[in-house]
């Protein structure tokens, strides 16, 4: 963000500063209820708009949960709190499939009753960090390395959700795209004891995009926790989405074009590029935009223009392009999973914190 706009925009930070203290004081002093459920509940949060990781990590602590045998949900908001659709619900399903319950509602409170009436004992409440209305066991707040404040002003002058000083509710912290980052790490806990651990993106294969793609019925569809029933769907219509193929093993020969809709696109960009990936040129968009088939001709005509054999983008991305026609160039998908440094440890410090606040929790 160019320095003048942010001066611009510094008063209407500063109101927002104001209504955010006033609502995390609401809570503190229990004039806003927090509703507990009659399950686990591990937060995956952060302080910034968009792009730390946290799908990847809500998935690492779903399968987690799985290995271990226990019956896991995820919670989900959806962007915008829609109810029809969510590029990150979607790719969770995709990836966990049917072994994790993923439910997506405005009302994440309600959802989580609801789920933990049906059996979900274990539920992963995705971007939750500001979900104060649930009572949550464990708070995991993610911080970006590559842009860990947003340009230290809240929005809409910079990225920050909150002060940096709300990592005092944290229990754990997980710095992400980095391994080893002292003056950050330092940085953090000026404002928090909660331990601090570290975790990096990693490639787990580049694949091509089949679109549209296939059309998939209402078994394939999450309800919303407002018409959920233990033996019904809500009536949705068919969705058409796009498919994921093979994986490519030659893709390091190709020139690629990436494009991305996230909160921090140049993250996406640099990691390409360590992963060996031949970058001819690039393109951001919006967080979570939806692609129109007019961007995705355009974006074919950017690639050769550039000498790209072909366009790259997220898995976010992949789902946003629901409805629209292949281009002139073949669109691929990366992968991406998350890797946490001493990833045991971290999972055994969580189920601690857990078990403090929930005895007998993992019995």
């Amino acid at each position: 963000m160019m320095p003048v706009l942010r001066a611009l925009l510094a008063p209407l930070a500063g109101v927002y500063r104001a209504v955010v203290g006033a609502r995390n004081r609401m809570y503190e002093n229990g004039r806003l209820e927090t509703r507990k459920l009659d399950a686990v509940v591990i937060s995956v949060g952060n302080i910034t708009a968009g792009g730390t990781g946290k799908t990847p990590m809500v998935q690492w602590i779903a399968e987690r949960l799985l290995a271990e045998g226990r019956p896991a949900g995820v919670l989900s908001r959806g962007y915008k709190g829609e109810s029809d659709w969510s590029d990150e619900v979607a790719m969770l399903r995709a990836r966990l499939g049917e072994r994790v319950k993923v439910m997506m509602d405005r009302d994440r409170a309600r959802a989580g009753e609801w789920m933990a009436a049906q059996g979900w004992k274990y539920l992963v409440l995705d971007d939750g960090f500001q979900h104060r209305q649930l009572a949550r066991d464990a708070d995991v707040v993610l911080i970006d390395a590559s842009d860990p404040f947003g340009g230290g002003q809240l929005v809409p002058a910079g990225r920050l959700r909150e002060p940096v000083a709300s990592l005092g509710r944290a229990d754990a912290v997980v710095i992400t795209r980095s391994e080893d980052a002292p003056e950050l790490e330092a940085e953090i806990r000026r404002h928090t004891r909660a331990p601090v651990f570290y975790a990096r993106t990693r490639l787990e294969g580049v694949h091509r995009a089949h679109l549209p793609g296939v059309k998939i019925g209402c078994e394939s569809c999450e309800m919303t926790a407002a018409d959920a029933k233990p033996a019904q769907q809500s009536p949705q219509q068919k969705m058409l989405l796009p498919a994921i193929g093979e994986p490519l093993p030659s893709w390091k020969a190709m020139k690629w074009f990436a494009f991305c809709g996230l909160g921090n696109p140049q993250a996406f960009f640099g990691d390409l590029r360590d992963w060996g990936a031949d970058v001819a040129g690039e393109a951001a968009f919006a967080d979570h935009h939806r692609f129109t088939q007019a961007e995705a001709e355009e974006l074919g005509r950017r690639a050769a223009a550039a000498g790209a054999g072909a366009l790259l983008c997220t898995e976010k991305d992949f789902y946003n392009h629901r409805g629209v026609a292949a281009g002139p160039v073949a669109v691929y998908v990366a992968r991406i999973g998350m890797e946490v440094r001493d990833g045991d440890r971290f999972w055994d410090v969580l189920k601690e914190i857990v078990q403090q606040r929930r005895p007998g929790a993992w019995q």
